[in-house]
């Protein structure tokens, strides 16, 4: 295979390639925060022990993990304008599209957490008064 890489597209375009690299950080720093936040408050919610706090939230988690993050993607920029009428900005479509989704996998990976911690650990801290 004698394929030779021929980059001269580029040349006079490293504006709108930083460009993109800038909307590509913002929205992967914004969406990397919501979705870090927003997963520990859904993680507590699916270890409560009563079933109309839990069974939401393992709802929500189902549905964001269980779907393609392009078609969440795809359906936050398109339908929810066409089925709510609203009309919001295209960057903050794609930080909830994507903060949501990464709320679902965070949620899930406290969970996971959480309860990896052994019984005797929480006997220890009780008994210790903390």
């Amino acid at each position: 295979m004698n394929y030779q890489f021929d980059f001269n597209f580029l040349q006079g375009n490293f504006g709108l390639l930083w460009d993109g690299l800038k909307v590509t950080l913002q929205l992967a720093l914004v969406s990397n925060i919501v979705g870090l936040v927003l997963g520990f408050g859904l993680c507590l919610l699916t270890l409560s022990r009563w079933f109309f706090l839990r069974w939401p939230a393992q709802m929500f988690i189902e549905f964001f993990r269980c779907t393609p993050v392009l078609l969440q993607i795809v359906w936050f920029f398109y339908c929810v304008p066409m089925l709510f009428n609203v009309f919001i900005d295209p960057i903050t479509m794609g930080v909830l599209a994507l903060g949501l989704n990464l709320t679902a996998f965070n949620a899930e990976a406290y969970r996971a957490g959480v309860q990896a911690v052994p019984h005797e650990h929480l006997d220890a801290s009780v008994a210790l008064g903390r």
